[in-house]
């Protein structure tokens, strides 16, 4: 117990340079001051633009790539933040390690939104992520294309999309979460499923590649 309390300050301390690169470019300085975001020196802040809104400011309330997840070591790959957008974290937030966030639209995350490792959100629209939420390692959500197409016409055909996903939602490690989808409340996406659509049915089971309703009537169990 104590070496693993021991490693997360030495963690804590490596990441200092980075917390305070973010923490005073994004907040005024009373509230910069109580370091409200932990960022990971296995974060790399490629774009420190847009905007950031938090919930609640006090110390530690959100953490960007903490590596606590025991079967992910901190020698994974490194988390990206690439931001020109607005980003509004909840309480109680946690982005797992070697994630990645691009963000040049509106991307949003509610409450107690708990993500494993390596996964990879793009938003160009709007994602909205909601309360309790829990999404595993690979896991990508990404609302465009990332390369326009044309028709005949020169019209742009694949603009980008929102991604709504509800609270309590479980996405199983691997799942893809295309543009143009809506999940509803408790959502279980199944390992490696390719979604998208709308699905308003809650508590329900969704899989495969193109993802469909597998189960009804299911519950997560809650976390401690």
């Amino acid at each position: 117990m104590l070496l693993r309390e021991l490693g997360k300050a030495w963690r804590l301390a490596l990441g200092l340079p980075n917390t305070l690169i973010f923490n005073f470019r994004y907040f005024p300085f009373a509230k910069a001051c109580r370091l409200p975001v932990l960022v990971s020196h296995r974060m790399k802040l490629v774009k420190l633009g847009g905007s950031v809104e938090l919930a609640n400011y006090h110390f530690g309330a959100i953490r960007l790539g903490p590596a606590d997840v025991d079967v992910f070591p901190d020698g994974g790959r490194l988390g990206v933040w690439r931001v020109e957008g607005r980003v509004r974290f909840g309480e109680d937030v946690r982005i797992g390690p070697g994630t990645s966030i691009v963000c040049t639209g509106e991307l949003d995350l509610a409450d107690h939104v708990l993500t494993n490792a390596r996964v990879s959100i793009y938003c160009a629209k709007q994602i909205v992520i909601g309360r309790d939420a829990l999404i595993s390692w690979d896991v990508t959500i990404v609302d465009h294309d990332f390369h326009k197409l044309y028709d005949a016409d020169k019209n742009w055909i694949n603009p980008p999309a929102p991604i709504i996903i509800g609270e309590r939602a479980w996405i199983g490690f691997g799942a893809t979460i295309a543009k143009d989808t809506r999940l509803a409340a408790g959502t279980v996406i199944g390992a490696g499923a390719v979604v998208r659509g709308d699905f308003n049915d809650p508590n329900c089971v969704l899989s495969g590649n193109p993802a469909r309703l597998v189960r009804r009537g299911v519950m997560r169990e809650a976390l401690i």
